[in-house]
């Protein structure tokens, strides 16, 4: 539940997000907050967050949760202009026609009328 509630709602967007030291320490926190909950102790029971970690070995860290998040979306959004190239070259290769006529074609349609049909009549 805490992974798909809390997590994903707190880690929203945060593929972009420039996080500077106090701010991972600042989200540290929080988690450390929670999971404190979870395990229903409080902070004058005095245990460490390593001891918490010990106990929650199923929930990842917040900040490692944010790099594997990075990398997601770093694979998602890299180099588009290379699968844009591919894709314009299979469309040549698979035949697909030109959405826009060449300045020949051009030059033919409108010397011979609307339809590229001559009709003679010159």
């Amino acid at each position: 539940m805490y992974n798909a509630l809390v997590l994903s709602v707190l880690l929203y967007g945060c593929e972009t997000w420039p996080l500077r030291a106090g701010e991972v320490n600042d989200l540290n926190v929080f988690h450390h907050k929670c999971l404190r909950c979870i395990l229903g102790l409080r902070l004058s029971d005095r245990v460490s967050n390593d001891v918490i970690r010990r106990r929650c070995s199923d929930i990842p860290l917040v900040f490692d949760v944010v790099k594997a998040r990075r990398l997601r979306w770093f694979g998602h959004t890299r180099n588009p202009l290379r699968t844009r190239r591919r894709s314009l070259e299979d469309k040549k290769r698979h035949g697909y026609q030109q959405l826009e006529p060449t300045s020949s074609q051009w030059e033919v349609s409108r010397s011979t009328g609307t339809d590229g049909i001559d009709n003679g009549s010159s």
